[in-house]
């Protein structure tokens, strides 16, 4: 069975991915692969298709094509076909055109081949010939074919693969799918043309309500006939009817020429009442509105002015209010409500008379016939207010507030909207249900308009409420109105739709939203206009009702009142401008294939990503050259090809969404968003296509590698194709290619997919091709959906990329809720793929093609290489890229470099192109930029959102005013075109065509970019603005302009601009100001910038500058240093006072061949900021500019004292400022600060605080003035040691390695050159100073010692940093008393500290691994050194020789006393052992090693003479010639070696000393033996060598004894140097033998008898030869015998041996020649003395 269900299989971890590494494969954990799938051979060739039908399959069980079958799906009745358990096709399935049918299947593998053709038929529902619906919830697994056996090791199999749930699944096999129905037809098209639809018309028309048989007026009453209009005066108060003529002297309004009432008051509740009752109950209507109006005045009868006058509001209301008073026949008592009341802010002025007017409505419980008593009650003002009434009228409001006809109901929703009606009415307007609020009409200058009054609140204003059947969706309105704010300052106003939602009784819910449509212009005393086109949402068709209203800002004084200021309205309109778009118009390509019911996308045409519409086909017509697509509900207008007012394509692209193949999954009741997925496994070297294929609801989130197309893992599948498909609804990603080469992926339609949609995952995708593919709606998924903590779907992109060497071009993203397209690239490759490309890099590659893309409507950035950026090794173009109407930028460049935008449109943007930080060698050439595009300003309304109004302006191209490095190439901006960039084109203040940012580094303009034909916006600035960098202290801003754009004069003189400043201009001449930008332009001048990178530590940095003099003028330009601060804005100590911080000087120099003096200045005086590093900016473009021959840089010579001691504040007392007062340390991580108590309880020292590396500590940078070549110093300090929690910190001092954690501190020296070049060097040079055994430490103090000769390196580097480093990371070094004085070193001798009676190893180091302590020294002197603990052979103490004190060819003697130990017991050695022939017992030597590269070659010099004294002191001793290969050496190293490791060496007195004078008259030293020793004496061939008493008349003689063979002998290392190949030599010597017998354990010596004339045999007596080898202790000397005994031979006594001879050829120029007395027989000691060998 090669299907099963695992029921025991644990899901996979959603939030973990796991990569296992082997020696020998990658395991891709998600689906348990270790391989590649191969296509399978089958044994038997194919045979004939059968049917489907004929097969008879067992569909309740897995089914089984087998590897040589072929099957034809045969069902054409559109029948569904489930299959419980899944299909396996090993052979072949072919579902041919004809075939009609619905498979439901858990899982679809392909080990074979799958071939799905679809008919060559118009793409509609009514034509989908196969629908393959993926089902279960289980996660499966499969056992592959036996030829792929063993490439899986998923599940609970050792042999099975994990493809999850609902999985169609190629493993090593293909698919072919053909859905699409020719070439000709195209997937997506430009949309041409809206065809629109008329204004809404409602069923209903607006119109009075009047009861038959009743006036459109209830009452009317201008007393004219006295009272007989039904109005009396309430009980106690007096009506009577005054004519006009006797109001004698008090003001009355226009039209009060007869009677008015007069009601005379005694009490507060009196007032005048009218009983409508009986007047006109039958006539009025429940809830409709009536207008109230009346003219009305108060008149005081006490002289105490009324309350209303007086505006107060904290006292009760007394001003006018209209009440209705009701009795039912069921109650005696009469109830009042108020209808109308006009509020304090009302203004009513005592004896004038003012309009009193309301809308009123009546419930149908105030109308109902149980009311006997129902009157209208007009009162207010308090006792002894006299009130006057004339022309009261109750009214229907008249037709003109309603519209004519049907037609007029929708074509404008606002009545009255200028205040001008013939009522002088304020309705249908109301005011705000805000306390205080008045809303009345004015007059001023012949202009009826609406004010507002008495407003507290923003919201104080009017309302009016729209018609609701005039909302429908699609539909556009222009909204208009103007706006007057009395007020102190200029302040905004907003009309707002208030929209009311029915709650269904749930009283916590807010009743209704706020959606503002317009933002006003702000005033202050002044009329705005407000407009703005609206279109009207599906969303608004769901409210209750929307009121129209208005909100005013409030106003915050200094003091803290906060002020609402008078308002006052007019002209207020709501105008139909369009329908919806009942059908589009397109190419009319679209007819032959697309088909009716078939869904089609429309994409944004806005900002709003969400802004894609989806409609149906339900017609499809040709006019001419158009195809006319009638849609099923509509959609909002979008832009067409015809809208191009700026002479720009902004069309939105219509897609076709359905195809006549559908691959979708039933819904998943466990996980909702978990469809199908699709993948391509581990299948290398198969080509496969997948066309016209629509996938619908596929993708699981949370799961790794299950998306709707995973080409995963299968290497090279040139051939392959995935085009025309239409992924959407996705619930994670789209086409998804993982490792993968070679694929075209084209013309395919993505929409509403969750995460990215198009996308290379691990960064090493190559030769894969995108085109003509649109995308758009790329939503971001939920967080809990993410697969792992490194995914960035998050922010998704519609074309995201980790791989750049692919290709990308003419695409569409059409609208993501991030980028369009996101490369997203690291410094390796990711995921599984990285063991299997260790070593690429994909941040360095290039992008193979990336051109004629659009990218629009993305809620941030259209193409972006954030956050990681792109550094690719050659220069890339981004060629003919459309970016518009994205909320943020078109095109984001931040750390990147070598990118070349070529040719393209950029509008709508935020910022149209921004050139980001950490961004260099950026060009963007031969565009055009549009800040706000004439076609989109049309377009605009209050759903089309633009960027403007608002606080930020639009921006054209904008960079940083500095690079990603000091010294980077800078920016070339050439050929292009800005427009509508000035702000009142835009509608954005700040808006400008070439801007720089904000954000500085260090005060300073670095950022050098050149501008070449640059067409400017018409009235806009011609220039680049340079006030923002000026405010934030950047003053010495230089940008070229090649072609002169930016000049003033308008002469377009090449030239640069440059910041308005003093010192930047007064080497210039010629320059004008740049009117507004802070900046001149100065042509005919070439300037070019040098940087001086300084000491960071200096003391009062800001007051260092250089001052730049041409002779005549002199320009300073001043220090900057990017200072850092902490989180709470101080400055932050540890990264300012890293070892890479420089304090900065940049001088402008103009070129033109002219000479410039530089100088140094701190407050006045010439001074040496300790190093300077120079580096010239990269040259401008212009010819002429500065070279280094141009400039002479003056360095004032040290003093004494400057150089005395090159290090400063070496103790801690003395720091710089209160923020670092640890100055001028440094340091190279871990941190720098004081630290209490210092050595020997000093104050303070001088503390490392967070190290981290063993490399990290703290330092100081040198004086290079000081550091001279050949000048000798001494490094002293004393060092401490503390582990991260104060304690003390063990480390041994005679630990080299750096990777051993008990290392102690060293001092190190970092050199740094700047070549010509720009190229920049440092190296390193370590130990210059060790942590040295003392005996005894202070409070864990230890000394630091070093010496060093400065070098040519040290000597020419610009900056010498001197670092304490070595200490296991995580633990600190304290330094005190810290000095490097010059010295002068004696040649006395070239061994320092040989005697260690300082007491201290200075000078001396561990070769090797060893331990290294002071010990009591040798003959009784105080001190020695102790080694320990060695672990080589040649583990010893060592020191560098000073080559200074030798000389070519010179001998030198050299000697130690030294003793051995071994487990704390005396150690015996045999001098005359050769160490490798024996690796214990041998007494060690002292070599010298000469370094020179990579090779290293040692001398040993000295060995012990003499016989070993176990119990003591021994002395070593030699003599060498200072060879041509010492010389050349760059180190020579004295050591000891060639001894038993473990065994502990004591070494004292080592001396290398000039030998005594020889004048090579004698060629043996020490030839008498006198001195008691065997100094320059060696033994040959294992002979044991001493000294004895008893020489030829003479004390002393040499034996060499232990003669096992008859080469063993004694003899002495020629001096080459004092020999020559013509001079005849004699050599005599005197020669005493003896036997060695044993007999009986007893060993005796007797005297021997040799015979002179034997040349064998046991009587042969000893000869002298000469031993000649080109090496030490390897092959077999040549011989050459030069002596013999004399004829006479005496036993017992001194015989003489004697010969003449000449030096052969090859002992001349041997490496080694030597003369040795042997060749008696073996076990006969050979004595020697005197021994003379002189030219004969």
């Amino acid at each position: 069975m090669i299907m099963k269900l695992l029921t025991a299989v644990p899901q996979l971890p959603l939030l973990t991915f796991t990569l296992v590494k082997t020696a020998y494969a990658v395991v891709d954990i998600p689906f348990g692969v270790s391989g590649s799938f191969s296509p399978i051979a089958c044994g038997a060739s194919m045979g004939a298709c059968e049917n489907w039908s004929s097969k008879n399959f067992n569909l309740n069980g897995p089914i089984e094509i087998g590897c040589s079958e072929c099957v034809t799906m045969d069902i054409t009745d559109e029948s569904t076909i489930t299959l419980a358990s899944g299909l396996d096709i090993q052979g072949k399935l072919l579902i041919p055109s004809t075939a009609k049918v619905t498979i439901k299947t858990p899982v679809l593998l392909v080990q074979g081949e799958l071939v799905i053709d679809a008919p060559d038929q118009v793409i509609s529902p009514t034509n989908q010939n196969v629908k393959i619906v993926m089902t279960g919830t289980d996660d499966l697994t499969f056992t592959p074919n036996a030829q792929n056996h063993g490439t899986c090791i998923g599940g609970n199999d050792a042999d099975a693969c994990v493809i999850g749930k609902k999985a169609i699944v190629v493993a090593g096999g293909k698919v072919s799918i053909d859905g699409w129905p020719n070439d000709s037809c195209p997937t997506w098209v430009k949309l041409k043309e809206n065809d629109l639809s008329s204004n809404p018309v409602p069923g209903t028309v607006p119109k009075q309500s009047i009861v038959d048989g009743c006036s459109e007026t209830f009452f009317s009453n201008d007393f004219s006939s006295g009272l007989s209009g039904g109005w009396r005066a309430s009980a106690g108060g007096l009506a009577v009817v005054t004519d006009s003529s006797e109001v004698g002297g008090v003001a009355t309004p226009d039209g009060i020429d007869g009677n008015y009432i007069q009601v005379k008051r005694s009490k507060d509740w009196q007032g005048l009442y009218f009983d409508i009752k009986k007047a006109m109950s039958s006539c009025l209507l429940a809830d409709t509105p009536y207008l109230f109006r009346a003219r009305a005045r108060f008149v005081s009868t006490t002289g105490v002015p009324s309350r209303c006058s007086t505006k107060g509001t904290d006292l009760p209301n007394n001003c006018l209010k209209l009440k209705l008073g009701l009795m039912t026949v069921d109650s005696d008592t009469l109830k009042y409500k108020t209808l109308h009341e006009d509020p304090p802010s009302a203004g009513v002025t005592d004896g004038q008379w003012f309009h009193f007017q309301s809308t009123v409505t009546f419930t149908e419980e105030d109308l109902s016939n149980n009311m006997i008593f129902r009157t209208l009650f007009l009162t207010g003002p308090e006792a002894g207010i006299d009130m006057s009434f004339d022309d009261i009228v109750l009214e229907v409001p008249p037709t003109d507030f309603y519209p004519a006809t049907a037609e007029d109901t929708c074509a404008e929703l606002i009545y009255n909207g200028q205040a001008d009606s013939r009522l002088s009415s304020t309705y249908p307007f109301s005011p705000s249900p805000i306390d205080g609020t008045f809303l009345s009409t004015n007059t001023d200058s012949s202009n009826p308009h609406f004010k507002i009054t008495g407003r507290n609140h923003e919201w104080a204003t009017m309302h009016y409420t729209l018609n609701s059947d005039c909302i429908k969706k699609n539909t556009l309105y222009k909204f208009q109105s103007k706006v007057r704010i009395h007020g102190t300052e200029p302040l905004e106003a907003r009309m707002v739709l208030k929209k009311f939602i029915d709650t269904a009784g749930d009283t916590a819910a807010l009743p209704f939203e706020l959606q503002t449509i317009v933002n006003c212009p702000v005033s202050k005393n002044n009329w705005v206009l407000c407009e703005s086109v609206f279109e009207v949402t599906e969303d608004h068709e769901g409210y209750s009702h929307i009121e129209l209203m208005w909100a005013v800002d409030e106003f915050t004084d200094d003091a803290g009142i906060v002020k609402h200021f008078d308002v006052d309205i007019d002209d207020v309109s709501v105008t139909f401008e369009a329908g919806m778009a009942g059908s589009i118009r397109v190419d009319a390509s679209v007819q032959q294939c697309w088909g009716v019911g078939s869904e089609i996308m429309i994409t944004s045409h806005s900002l709003d990503v969400h802004a894609t519409d989806v409609d149906t086909i339900s017609a499809i017509s040709i006019d001419g050259t158009d195809a006319v697509i009638t849609l099923t509900n509509g959609i909002p207008i979008h832009t067409t090809t015809g809208d191009n007012a700026d002479g720009e394509d902004f069309a939105s692209e219509v897609a076709l969404l359905t195809r006549n193949i559908l691959f979708t999954a039933e819904a998943d009741p466990v996980n909702v968003a978990h469809g199908g997925h699709f993948q391509i496994l581990h299948t290398p070297s198969v080509t496969s296509n997948i066309e016209g294929v629509e996938i619908k609801g596929f993708g699981q989130a949370g799961n790794i590698g299950r998306y709707p197309i995973n080409y995963h893992m299968s290497e090279d599948v040139t051939g392959s194709s995935i085009a025309r498909n239409t992924i959407r609804d996705s619930y994670q990603r789209g086409i998804v290619l993982k490792n993968t080469n070679g694929c075209t992926i084209t013309k395919n339609i993505a929409y509403n997919n969750f995460g990215h949609t198009y996308m290379l995952e691990d960064g090493s995708e190559t030769d894969n091709v995108f085109t003509e593919n649109v995308g758009a709606v790329t939503k971001a998924p939920d967080a809990a959906w993410l697969l792992n903590v490194h995914s960035s779907d998050l922010f998704p992109a519609t074309f995201y990329s980790a791989s750049p060497p692919n290709t990308w071009e003419s695409n569409v993203a059409a609208g993501s809720d991030n980028a369009g397209f996101w490369f997203e690239l690291l410094e390796h490759v990711a995921g599984p793929s990285e063991a299997l490309h260790p070593d690429t890099n994909p941040s360095h590659l290039a992008i193979g093609s990336f051109s004629n893309n659009v990218i629009h409507s993305n809620n941030a950035h259209g193409l972006t290489f954030y956050p990681n950026g792109y550094y690719p090794d050659t220069t890339v173009t981004i060629s003919n890229t459309r970016a518009y109407r994205n909320v943020e930028d078109g095109v984001l460049l931040q750390n990147v470099h070598k990118i070349s935008v070529d040719s393209g449109l950029f509008a709508d943007n935020r910022i149209q192109v921004e050139i980001e930080k950490g961004s260099e060698d950026i060009s963007v050439k031969n565009a055009k930029l549009i800040g706000l595009s004439n076609t989109f300003k049309a377009q605009v309304n209050s759903n089309v959102m633009s960027h403007c109004p608002a606080y930020r302006g639009i921006l054209g191209l904008q960079f940083h005013s500095f690079t990603k490095d000091r010294g980077s190439k800078g920016f070339a901006l050439e050929n292009l075109s800005f427009a509508n960039f000035d702000s009142d084109a835009s509608g954005c203040e700040g808006s400008m065509a070439v801007a720089i940012d904000d954000e500085t580094r260090g005060g300073h303009f670095d950022a050098y970019t050149s501008l070449k034909s640059i067409t400017y916006p018409t009235d806009a600035p011609k220039a680049v603005n340079l006030c923002n960098l000026d405010t934030n202290g950047v003053k010495d801003v230089m940008i070229e302009d090649l072609t002169g754009d930016s000049d003033p004069t308008g002469s377009n003189t090449p030239g640069f601009i440059v910041s308005n400043d003093a010192q930047v201009v007064a080497l210039l001449t010629g320059c004008t100001e740049i009117v507004g930008a802070c900046a001149q332009y100065c042509p005919n001048v070439c300037l070019r910038t040098i940087n001086f990178a300084v000491d960071p530590s200096i003391s009062n940095r800001d007051d260092l500058a250089m001052e730049v003099s041409d002779g005549t003028n002199k320009a300073t330009f001043h220090s900057y240093f990017d200072e850092k601060v902490d989180t709470e804005g101080n400055p932050d100590s540890y990264e300012n006072s890293l070892y890479q911080r420089r304090v900065f000087v940049t001088a402008i120099i103009p070129g033109n061949s002219a000479s410039y003096t530089l100088r140094f200045f701190k407050n006045g005086d010439v001074t040496w900021p300790t190093f300077v590093e120079r580096q010239w900016d990269h040259p401008p473009q212009c010819a002429g500019f500065a070279t280094e021959s141009d400039i002479t840089i003056v360095e004032p010579s040290p003093n004494a004292l400057e150089c005395k001691n090159l290090i400063r504040n070496g103790n801690g007392m003395s720091g710089g400022s209160t923020n670092m007062p640890h100055n001028p340390w440094v340091h190279t991580g871990g941190g720098v600060q004081s630290y209490a108590p210092g050595a020997g309880g000093s104050g303070l020292a001088i503390s490392s605080f967070q190290r981290t590396d063993v490399y990290q500590g703290p330092g100081q940078f040198l004086d290079t003035r000081c550091l001279t070549e050949g000048a000798e110093y001494e490094i002293i300090a004393k060092v401490k040691t503390l582990d991260r929690y104060g304690n003390p910190a063990y480390c041994d001092p005679a630990q080299p390695s750096l990777t051993e954690d008990d290392m102690c501190p060293r001092g190190s020296f970092q050199m740094k050159k700047i070549h010509s070049d720009g190229t920049i060097n440092a190296t390193y040079a370590y130990p210059m100073a060790l942590t040295i055994g003392d005996i005894a430490g202070e409070d864990g103090w230890k000394s630091m010692y070093g010496f060093f000769k400065v070098s040519p390196t040290i000597a020419e580097a610009e900056s010498v940093l001197f670092f304490v480093e070595g200490l296991a990371a995580e633990s600190n070094i304290i330094i005190d008393d810290v000095s490097i004085v010059e010295t002068e070193r004696s040649c006395q001798y070239p061994i320092y500290n040989y005697n260690f009676e300082k007491g201290d190893t200075r000078n001396w180091y561990v070769h090797g691994y060893a331990g290294m302590t002071m010990a009591d020294g040798a003959d009784g002197s105080d001190f020695s050194v102790k080694t320990t603990y060695r672990d080589s052979y040649w583990s010893s103490p060592a020191q560098d020789i000073n080559t200074n004190c030798v000389t070519l060819g010179e001998r030198s003697e050299v000697s130690a006393r030294i003793k051995l130990e071994k487990d704390g017991e005396p150690y015996d050695c045999d001098p005359n052992l050769i160490w490798g022939q024996q690796l214990t017992g041998v007494c060690p030597k002292m070599t010298i090693r000469a370094y020179n590269g990579d090779t290293e070659e040692d001398e040993d010099v000295a060995s012990i003479t003499g016989t070993w004294g176990k119990e003591g002191w021994n002395t070593m001793h030699g003599s060498f010639s200072w060879t041509q290969a010492m010389m050349d050496s760059s180190r020579l190293m004295l050591f000891f070696q060639k001894f038993e490791r473990g065994v502990t060496l004591y070494v004292d007195n080592v001396l290398v000393v000039p030998s005594v004078p020889w004048d090579c008259s004698q060629l043996f030293r020490h030839n008498d033996a006198e001195k008691n020793d065997t100094r320059y004496w060696d033994s040959y061939a294992a002979a044991t060598v001493t000294n004895e008493v008893g020489g030829y008349n003479s004390d002393r003689a040499f034996m060499a004894s232990n003669r096992f063979s008859e080469m063993a002998g004694v003899g002495q290392i020629v001096d080459s140097t004092c020999i020559t190949l013509n001079n005849t030599y004699s050599l005599s010597a005197k020669i005493k033998l003896e036997k060695v017998i044993t007999i009986n354990g007893t060993t005796t010596t007797e005297d021997f008898d040799c015979d002179p004339y034997a040349t064998f045999g046991a009587t042969r007596c000893p000869v002298a030869t000469i031993a000649a080898s080109d090496y030490i202790g390897g092959g077999t000397p040549q011989h050459h015998t030069v002596a013999t005994m004399d004829e006479t031979m005496t036993k017992g006594e001194w015989n003489t041996i004697s010969g003449i001879f000449n030096f052969f050829e090859n002992e001349f120029f041997a490496d080694h020649t030597m003369f040795v007395f042997h060749k008696a027989p073996p076990n006969v000691n050979i004595l020697v003395d005197d021994v003379v060998v002189t030219v004969f």
